[in-house]
């Protein structure tokens, strides 16, 4: 996960944080815990290193608005596979390209779902489209690739 993660910080697409001027915490690649916490409005994934330092990365629930300053920090809830899914509007990697003969484009998605034994899964989309001159040539590829991180007992607060 701080691999995906870290990806989305390092996004040059429109709905990175580059593109909006952020920046996010550096994600550690050696993460020993991930704490995913979610209310109506807020998802916080945290980050846990062996020391026990924390990186909290905070999305917003997505709201239209005219006003909106930023994008990268994004989330939707959908259905997805008939299965409810949280959707990060912040892509990993996108592509644009145009010539004479031919324009085309991509970009990724990632999605969290839950398993119905409790465990995470996430899902790497990856669509790319490309529109030629001659019918012949055209073409849409879509790529996906599934994580599933497996259930951990929730912490027990500590007694005083």
């Amino acid at each position: 996960m701080a691999e995906i993660f870290t990806a989305m910080a390092r996004s040059q697409s429109a709905t990175g944080p580059t593109a909006w001027k952020r920046s996010w915490p550096t994600v550690p690649l050696d993460a020993a815990l991930v704490s995913i916490e979610q209310t109506p409005e807020t998802m916080n994934i945290t980050f846990i290193d062996t020391a026990g330092r924390r990186t909290p990365l905070i999305f917003r629930r997505y709201r239209f608005r005219l006003s909106e300053d930023r994008v990268d920090d994004l989330f939707s809830c959908r259905t997805l596979y008939d299965e409810p899914t949280l959707r990060f509007f912040n892509e990993p990697l996108s592509h644009a390209s145009t010539s004479i003969v031919a324009v085309g484009g991509g970009g990724t998605t990632v999605a969290l779902l839950k398993s119905v034994d409790g465990s995470l899964v996430v899902n790497w989309r990856s669509d790319a489209l490309a529109l030629t001159l001659f019918v012949l040539g055209s073409g849409y590829r879509v790529d996906n690739l599934w994580y599933r991180y497996s259930r951990l007992p929730a912490e027990k607060p500590a007694e005083r």
